[in-house]
């Protein structure tokens, strides 16, 4: 895995390690799936079962208010004082 900076972490492939509930052994793979993280969001990227892209994502709080706000559906605050109507 590649740490370009503090905020953004990135890698071509991802080892998943489980341990069965039953028998308590470890099974380990390495898979290829992009990885992508930073303070929004996780997000992985590979292929589903025709082939196509396929991406799952998984945001943050601060994330998933930003997306909102983009899409217009976070509160309506002025941060800054710059925006409001007079």
């Amino acid at each position: 895995m590649e740490k370009l900076n503090a905020k953004e972490i990135m890698a071509s492939s991802v080892t998943i390690e489980v341990k069965d509930a039953l028998t308590g052994e470890v099974v380990r793979h390495v898979l290829p799936i992009d990885y992508r993280e930073n303070s929004n969001c996780l997000r992985l990227i590979a292929e589903n079962y025709k082939g196509e892209p396929s991406e799952l994502f998984f945001y943050t709080t601060s994330g998933l208010g930003n997306v909102k706000d983009i899409c217009g559906q976070g509160a309506n605050i002025d941060p800054c004082g710059g925006h409001s109507p007079e």
